[in-house]
């Protein structure tokens, strides 16, 4: 299982407020999958009368192998946008047994305490621990 959970608990607009849902998805043979169907939609807005008008996602897994041993991926944030469709991935590093990592919504967003190690042109960073959202430009 994957889980996005909001890090909103209301987003307001001027005549409707808004309550973003936890969304949990499956992973079946390496596809991420919700409702039979092979993608997950989740709430996203970047309307300048929404407050908040962008926010963020926590991301954490709940993965075991078909053997029944637990995989280890740690969790994160992302970012989503109206109308954009992201691959979710995980760039993960060995450090002894435990991996760590940063998630990234390729090309879009990279979610992490420290920039990304080489942005392209209109890549968002989302600093995670300021909570900055800033879009790398040439």
């Amino acid at each position: 299982m994957v889980f996005f959970t909001p890090r909103v608990p209301v987003v307001h607009y001027p005549s409707l407020s808004v309550y973003p849902d936890e969304v949990s998805a499956v992973i079946e043979e390496s596809v991420l999958s919700r409702n039979d169907a092979p993608s997950v939609t989740l709430l996203a807005s970047a309307d300048a009368v929404a407050s908040p008008s962008l926010w963020s996602y926590d991301v954490r897994f709940d993965l075991y192998t078909q053997d029944g041993e637990r995989v280890h991926i740690p969790s994160g944030k992302i970012v989503v946008f109206p109308d954009v469709q992201m691959s979710l991935s995980v760039a993960l590093n060995g450090t002894g047994s435990r991996p760590t990592g940063s998630f990234t919504a390729s090309p879009f967003v990279w979610a992490d305490t420290t920039p990304p190690p080489s942005p392209e042109e209109g890549t968002w960073w989302l600093n995670t621990t300021t909570g900055d959202l800033k879009e790398w430009v040439a």
